[in-house]
Order: C-alpha cells, then structure tokens, then sequence
C-alpha cells in the first residue's frame, strides 16, 4: 500500500510529465480506462478539470511572482 508522500510524489511525477509533453491524453486516457478508474465519459470531464486547475494554478503563481519594476 502507497503512503500519502509516495502518492503526492507520483501524482507531482505525472503532473511533470503531462506539463513537459512527455504524456498525451491518449495515453492518459488509456491507463485510466483500463485500470477502471474513470468510465469512458468521465475522461474528458476530468481532463478538463486538471486544465482548468492548471490554468488557475499558472495564473496565480504569475500574479504573485511577477517583479513589478514598471507598472
């Protein structure tokens, strides 16, 4: 059985790999209809949820990050 830290650094591991362009939604797709995890119409519903967390991620980190020399 996986502990949380094993399991928050394989999610951080996947989430690498699909930011990188290494992992396609093809494949992603793939594991978790043939692991069972998701049904087939819930893949793209989840997609779209990590974008959009991904997005809103992005979006705050850059706002809070940015150096303001200008503005």
């Amino acid at each position: 059985m996986l502990t949380i830290s094993a399991v928050a650094s394989l999610v951080a591991l996947a989430g690498g790999l699909f930011a990188a362009g290494l992992v396609s939604f093809e494949l992603i797709s793939y594991h978790l209809s043939n692991s069972k995890i998701a049904s087939n119409h819930w893949i793209p519903v989840l997609l779209a949820i990590s974008t959009a967390f991904g997005v809103l991620a992005t979006h705050r980190w850059r706002h809070s990050c940015r150096p303001r020399l200008f503005f």
